[in-house]
């Protein structure tokens, strides 16, 4: 298939950054909300690649996103930031735990945001 970039999905956009960046064949790969502008589908689809891409190439992929499901599905080390300050650090559902139990280590933003992903898209 050769189509300009601009004809490809966005979802297709985001699989040649990510195969341009292996070229180089790096150690760790950083990446930065890769899927917050991707539909459901092209969202599953970067996250199977990128769990492949880390078993088959131990390759370290250091994720950052704001979608506590997103976080909780990928696993490994879950780092949480407030303010650009570490607060907390572990499995997703630990920190999430942590958390929700240490309200004054947070901050108010911070909770209230984890609320409102705990209450779902629906409530």
């Amino acid at each position: 298939m050769r189509l300009p970039a601009d004809k490809l999905s966005v979802g297709q956009q985001q699989r040649i950054s990510i195969a341009r960046c292996l070229a180089n064949k790096p150690e760790v790969l950083l990446m930065d909300e890769p899927t917050s502008a991707l539909d459901t589908e092209a969202v599953s689809t970067i996250e199977e690649l990128c769990v492949e891409l880390h078993r088959k190439m131990d390759l370290t992929l250091v994720w950052v996103t704001h979608n506590l499901d997103q976080a909780r599905r990928l696993g490994g080390k879950t780092i949480l930031l407030d303010a650009g300050v570490i607060v907390k650090t572990g499995t997703a559902e630990e920190v999430i735990a942590r958390m929700q139990a240490d309200h004054n280590r947070v901050s108010p933003a911070v909770l209230e945001y984890l609320q409102d992903d705990q209450a779902g898209p629906d409530e």
